[in-house]
């Protein structure tokens, strides 16, 4: 298995939106790319131990530990 990421849930708040998903990493994985559904990010917040790039609509994640399958969450704020 390789690092996957999904959008499980999209919302509003204020005149931001929000989009919600999981992620999951498999032992060996340094990580991989977040589509969040946003042509924008202005944050991102994950719950695994990750150093986070973004670009444009996505966020690129290089996971800090590769030895161990992980899952998390992902939250995105933008346009």
């Amino acid at each position: 298995m390789a690092f996957t990421s999904s959008l499980s849930e999209r919302t509003v708040m204020g005149d931001k939106r929000v989009n919600f998903g999981i992620l999951a990493q498999a032992t060996g994985d340094t990580g991989g790319t977040v589509a969040t559904g946003l042509t924008k990010v202005d944050s991102f917040f994950c719950s695994m131990n990750a150093d986070i790039t973004i670009s444009g609509g996505d966020a690129a994640i290089i996971t800090k530990d590769f030895v161990a399958d992980q899952d998390g969450f992902w939250m995105a704020i933008g346009y």
